[in-house]
């Protein structure tokens, strides 16, 4: 829309106002595109991801949940698979396993180890 009408600098200004009042939640350096107007959406994503691994709900204890449960280790690949086991708390096409990554790194709930996975001391 605000492209179409012309006001993209306003938009993203406003967008930052809001942001900076902890009305909305925008995180553009991370999702542009993407404004939270409830976090509960994010809580839910991530309370699945603990649920997943920590009490291995759908019985895949394997490598990665081994490793997520015994060492806070979590990767792309174990949260899209965590995806492909619970789709309806990921919104399609809006935020995607690696978005997560990045948004849970940059809310520090994650940090990035030197091997490319992710420590997730919640878990």
């Amino acid at each position: 829309v605000a492209i179409r009408l012309h006001m993209v600098d306003d938009t993203k200004a406003a967008l930052q106002f809001f942001s900076d009042l902890n009305v909305i939640m925008y995180y553009p350096s991370i999702l542009p595109n993407v404004v939270f107007t409830n976090p509960q959406c994010i809580l839910d994503i991530i309370s699945e991801i603990i649920k997943c691994v920590a009490f291995d709900k759908y019985q895949f204890f394997n490598n990665m949940s081994a490793k997520a449960t015994s060492e806070g280790i979590i990767s792309v690949q174990l949260l899209e698979y965590v995806k492909s086991k619970s789709p309806r708390i990921y919104k399609e096409g809006i935020i995607e396993p690696k978005d997560l990554i990045g948004l849970m790194v940059h809310l520090k709930i994650a940090s990035k180890c030197e091997n490319g996975d992710y420590f997730m001391p919640t878990l």
